[in-house]
């Protein structure tokens, strides 16, 4: 890529990632670094960004479409973990240890992602030795949400587990606090499986909320609706 594309990618794509609370935080030096070493991939509905135990170790950000997120377990399972829509950045873990990946990441919609590969970025961290710490906040503040859920999941009934679940779905797990999806491509299989609910209780649930005025149902989506109204209910139940 010349440094006249280089330099127009970069505009086009940096108001996108400024749209995540992470990279926002960045210093400007590493902002400019993830661009720089940045590669566009596109993948099509159903491919894979990596399995488990692929040895990639590249850092990700989603620009366009939806990736999701899964664990494979002892079972043969594989429960679904997270949505990721833009402009969310994954794959810190083993761009951090250079260990293989220990989930699968999805392609569920025509995705167009920002592929930063650890051995283009490593001779920027050697000379920037702080920046490391800001990858670091990336995996922290995940983990730190992670931990915020276990409680959840085990001691909330399953009507507020699902509300708090969609809030969290559309702030973007945290990085999206100031501008949430109300558009959340996530069908009630795909939600019940997350939760650990089955698809009976995770419908009654949301026509409940339906019929209060809080979200539309589409095929594949829930749409949130009267956002002061999910305040209030993130707040009493």
């Amino acid at each position: 890529m010349t440094p006249a594309s280089r330099s127009e990618q970069n505009a086009v794509w940096k108001p996108t990632l400024l749209g995540n609370a992470w990279y926002a935080s960045c210093p400007a030096v590493l902002q400019d670094a993830l661009l720089l070493h940045g590669r566009l991939r596109k993948v099509s509905a159903g491919g894979l960004v990596f399995e488990h135990g692929a040895t990639d170790h590249a850092l990700y950000c989603v620009l366009s479409g939806q990736v999701q997120a899964y664990y494979p377990d002892a079972s043969g399972a594989m429960p679904l973990l997270a949505t990721l829509d833009p402009p969310h950045w994954f794959g810190e873990m083993s761009f951090i240890d250079g260990e293989p990946r220990s989930h699968v990441a999805v392609v569920e919609q025509q995705a167009l992602l920002l592929s930063v590969a650890r051995a283009d970025l490593l001779p920027f961290l050697e000379q920037h030795v702080g920046c490391w710490r800001d990858i670091a906040r990336l995996a922290v503040s995940k983990l730190r949400r992670a931990y915020q859920l276990i409680p959840l999941d085990a001691q909330l009934p399953a009507r507020s587990r699902l509300i708090k679940r969609l809030w969290l779905v559309a702030h973007g797990y945290g990085f999206k606090e100031d501008a949430p999806r109300t558009r959340l491509h996530l069908s009630q299989d795909q939600l019940a499986s997350t939760l650990g609910m089955t698809r009976q209780t995770v419908n009654k649930v949301l026509r409940d909320l339906e019929s209060q005025g809080l979200v539309k149902l589409h095929y594949g989506e829930v749409e949130l609706l009267n956002l002061p109204g999910w305040q209030q209910v993130m707040q009493t139940d």
